[in-house]
């Protein structure tokens, strides 16, 4: 993939539910799995899933596309990982190499944080990437360690 020069037709866009993933996804996500980014194995399978993580009505896709495909995604599902009502979970964040460095990152964290308003009260997310911290830092995100599964936590509020 190649991100030279975004064209201005950039978009960030929230999936339809229960619509295939776009052409060229499956693509950026075997090109994060072999960069290592191991959380991405499970988008296709969980996006297919009509009683996974998706189903949730405030659960979300997010897609950055530059006019050739997609080149970044992010997740916001119901977290499943707490028993604590109305909490939600920031996930699968993931900008193709060539198109780092662009606010791309940023432009999703902020999409998902405007869709969890309103449903969810908390926020939560893992990461063990030292600039993906600061990112989600720079949001509100507040690191924390007694908190199960989880690295960093947003209260929302009600």
């Amino acid at each position: 993939m190649t991100c030279a020069a975004l064209p201005p037709d950039l978009a960030l866009r929230t999936l339809p539910r229960n619509q295939p993933l776009p052409k060229g996804l499956t693509e950026l996500l075997a090109q994060g799995l072999g960069e290592g980014h191991s959380f991405l194995r499970l988008v296709e399978t969980q996006w297919a899933d009509p009683d996974g993580p998706y189903a949730d009505p405030a659960a979300a896709l997010f897609v950055v596309s530059d006019g050739k495909g997609p080149v970044a995604l992010a997740s916001l599902v119901a977290d499943g990982y707490t028993s604590v009502p109305r909490t939600g979970r920031l996930k699968h964040v993931y900008v193709s190499p060539a198109c780092r460095g662009q606010g791309l990152a940023e432009a999703l964290v902020r999409a998902v944080l405007a869709r969890a308003r309103g449903h969810y009260e908390r926020l939560r997310l893992r990461t063990a990437n030292p600039s993906a911290a600061r990112l989600y830092e720079r949001h509100g995100f507040e690191p924390r360690d007694d908190e199960p599964e989880s690295t960093h936590l947003l209260v929302l509020g009600r």
